[in-house]
């Protein structure tokens, strides 16, 4: 009873002297604690979500298309431009056609088209180029984020390599020609896998061949004058006159047009004027025959009843 009652005095008074020890060691790791709290708010937190923003900027999938229509009066000129403007910034022509007659002929005007695939960082380079080179009708523009897709797809084709590994790895452990069913059956699994992946693979490039270059519809209108955009705020007077100016231009030039057209046609129209003539007169000369024919005939029949 005494031994028991001595072992716990020893012991209350072991926990009162280490008492003092054990709040020194939590106020400590509570210091360190608020000091490495404090240091991260300061700068370790900020540079992760930092670094988290600008990779998933970088890793978006943007496909960028620009429709423009546009004007010159130097069609020449700027078609030879653009083309080598889209040479210059690294880019390439994937169509293009030219239609129409030059308006110095006075026979219509050409148009060309383009498909342009431009580098998407040159992408507002090469359409400001081509805006202080041309009158610009209409400009349009559209983008399409494919960054869900383009990874989906990634995901999908890095599946299949995994699964075309073990489908290899089982069809290369057959060595009995008695297990000759299950290997035709992995075989032709296999050969599934492998045609999927593949279209994957192409899924991929085409995506990245869109994202990497992007495309621009140029449509080139050659004309005389370029189009007025404000010409639904000029007042009444002002169209009635420039529609009255315009009526006489055109009459001049139809006028025109047709003066030229008859010169190169008169060979022509004085043949076929012969040929009428010469018709004419015949018809003529056979209508005076058949006159004095009949005449004659009743003169005769005449002189033959006064007998």
């Amino acid at each position: 009873m005494k031994k028991t009652l001595a072992l716990r005095i020893i012991s209350l008074a072991l926990v009162i002297i280490m008492l003092p020890f054990v709040f020194c060691a939590c106020n400590k790791a509570e210091d360190a604690k608020g000091n490495y709290e404090s240091e991260s708010a300061g700068s370790t937190i900020m540079s992760p979500e930092k670094d988290s923003n600008s990779t998933v900027e970088s890793e978006r999938k943007i496909i960028k298309t620009v429709k423009i229509s546009a004007e010159t009066k130097e069609f020449d000129k700027t078609v030879d431009n653009i083309e080598k403007m889209c040479a210059e910034i690294g880019g390439y022509i994937e169509s293009s056609s030219v239609n129409g007659n030059s308006l110095n002929n006075k026979k219509g005007s050409r148009s060309a088209t383009y498909t342009l695939r431009i580098p998407a960082e040159k992408l507002d380079d090469f359409t400001g180029s081509i805006e202080n080179s041309v009158n610009v009708t209409n400009l349009s523009s559209n983008i399409d984020e494919i960054t869900d897709s383009y990874y989906d797809a990634v995901a999908r084709l890095s599946v299949l390599e995994s699964q075309k590994e073990s489908l290899q790895k089982m069809y290369d452990s057959f060595t009995n020609y008695s297990d000759i069913n299950d290997m035709m059956v992995v075989q032709d699994k296999l050969y599934d896998v492998i045609e999927e992946i593949e279209s994957y693979k192409a899924r991929i490039k085409a995506y990245d061949n869109k994202v990497e270059f992007s495309t621009i519809y140029v449509n080139l209108s050659e004309v005389v004058e370029y189009t007025d955009p404000d010409v639904e705020e000029k007042g009444f007077g002002k169209r009635l006159g420039e529609a009255f100016v315009s009526g006489w231009t055109n009459f001049f030039d139809g006028f025109q047009d047709f003066a030229v057209w008859f010169v190169e046609a008169s060979p022509l129209l004085m043949l076929w004027a012969i040929i009428v003539a010469i018709i004419c007169i015949c018809l003529l000369s056979k209508k005076i025959r058949k006159k004095k024919k009949d005449k004659k005939t009743n003169n005769s029949k005449n002189s033959d009843t006064t007998n």
